[in-house]
């Protein structure tokens, strides 16, 4: 006995072979194990089985059925780069992987802890679908700026909320920055001292 269709790579008859006289009847079990992965959609699979006699090849039969695979959900997030450097505004990509058997309907939000920060997240909702990654793009800009001194970082969290799923947190920061570039003031010196 063999199966047939789309899930015969995931599927096996135990035992293979059933040895019958005639007249006498047989069972043999179909053991169906769908992998956990985005190739095997969640929803209804149909299959056929084929039940061969050696002893007569020409009287094989077809029987069909069709079995459930469960959606499952597996959503990871990433945010590239982790920490990006700016002095007005930061740019940044969240990738949402979706490794589930299932379309995934989330949105995303973003905070600050110290509240310094104002974020742009496009598109705010989504619908990642099953084995594909979905690009969100996101910029930081800090609240206030300044003009000389340290660099200052500043660090806040993306928050991805999925449907049937456990929500997905990243972090990252942004270095902010001195308005005035680095090389001006000493430019502006070694001007002053030529003059």
């Amino acid at each position: 006995a063999a199966v047939l269709g789309d899930a015969r790579p995931w599927s096996n008859v135990e035992p293979d072979q059933l040895n019958l006289l005639p007249g006498t009847d047989g069972l043999a079990r179909v053991v169906f194990r769908p992998p956990r992965s985005a190739a095997v959609p969640a929803g209804t699979v149909p299959f056929a089985v084929r039940a061969m006699s050696q002893e007569d090849p020409d009287g094989s039969t077809i029987e069909e059925g069709a079995v459930e695979v469960s959606p499952f959900s597996d959503v990871r997030a990433v945010l590239v780069p982790g920490t990006a450097r700016a002095r007005r505004r930061a740019r940044y990509r969240l990738v949402i992987e979706n490794e589930g058997n299932t379309p995934v309907h989330a949105a995303v939000s973003v905070a600050d802890p110290d509240l310094l920060l104002e974020f742009r997240v496009k598109p705010e909702t989504l619908v990642a679908q099953p084995g594909t990654a979905t690009f969100v793009r996101l910029y930081a800009a800090p609240k206030k700026r300044f003009l000389k001194g340290p660099d200052r970082t500043l660090p806040f969290q993306a928050l991805l909320q999925a449907d049937d799923c456990a929500p997905a947190s990243v972090n990252g920061a942004v270095v902010q920055e001195q308005i005035l570039p680095r090389w001006l003031l000493p430019a502006l010196a070694i001007a002053a001292v030529a003059a």
